[in-house]
C-alpha cells in the first residue's frame, strides 16, 4: 500500500508499523464470550479510528493515514485488515461498486465495520428486532417479497442480503488504491481539457 507513495522508503514504512503496533501491544486478549469479544472489536474499532482516521477525503492513499490522518475506505479498511492479521481477526473485506469495508467475524458474529465512520454507527450488530424492521421495510417498498423473506428466515434472508458469501482479497485494496488514482488524476484532466 505505501508504494504509491514515490517517497516512500524502507525507515519511513517502519516508522508507521511501528506506530501501529505498539497500539496493537494495549489491546486486550481475545475474549471467549461472544458479547465480550464483540466489545472487543468495538474497542479495537475505536481505539484504531481515533488516532488515525481525522479526515475522510476521497483522495488519499496509505501513507496519507500516517502523516495527516486523511483516509479513504480503501486506506481505512487496508489499516484495518492488518490490524486484524496482526490480532488474529477472521474478516472479509466487501466490495460494493463504490465503497469498500469489512465483516469482522463473518462465520459467526458478523460484524459490519462501516471503516469511514466513527462512532456507533461504524460498528454494527443488529438485533433481530433490527433485522425484522429492517427487511419489513424492504418488503414495503415492494424490493422484496414477503415470500421470498418466509422462505428462507427473516435472519437468514438479511444474513445473505447484506453479507452475502463474496468477498475480496485483502490485496485487492492494492489495486483498488491505484485504480482511485487513475481515476482522479485521469477525471482532472477531463475537466481541464
Amino acid at each position: 500500500m505505501f508504494a504509491i507513495d514515490s517517497l516512500a522508503n524502507n525507515n519511513l514504512i517502519l516508522k508507521y508499523q511501528d506506530r501501529v503496533n505498539s497500539l496493537l501491544k494495549t489491546f486486550p486478549e481475545k475474549e471467549s464470550k461472544a458479547k465480550k469479544e464483540q466489545k472487543r472489536i468495538k474497542f479495537i474499532y475505536d481505539e484504531i479510528h481515533s488516532p488515525f482516521f481525522n479526515k475522510y477525503l476521497l483522495n488519499s492513499y496509505f501513507n496519507d493515514l500516517f502523516e495527516d490522518g486523511t483516509y479513504n475506505c480503501v486506506t481505512a479498511s487496508a489499516l484495518y485488515a492488518y490490524v486484524f492479521d496482526e490480532l488474529n481477526i477472521p474478516y472479509h473485506v466487501k466490495e460494493t461498486p463504490t465503497h469498500v469495508f469489512l465483516i469482522a467475524y463473518p462465520e459467526t458474529y458478523k460484524i459490519y465495520l462501516e471503516t469511514t465512520v466513527p462512532g456507533e454507527y461504524g460498528f454494527i450488530v443488529p438485533k433481530e428486532s433490527e433485522v425484522i424492521k429492517i427487511i419489513d421495510e424492504l418488503i414495503s417498498y415492494k424490493l422484496v417479497t414477503k415470500d421470498e423473506v418466509l422462505e428462507k428466515g427473516y435472519m437468514k434472508f438479511y444474513e445473505d442480503l447484506y453479507y452475502g458469501r463474496e468477498y475480496i482479497n485483502k490485496n485487492a485494496l492494492i489495486g483498488m488504491q491505484y485504480y482511485n488514482c487513475l481515476v482522479l488524476k485521469y477525471g482532472y484532466r477531463l475537466k481541464l481539457n
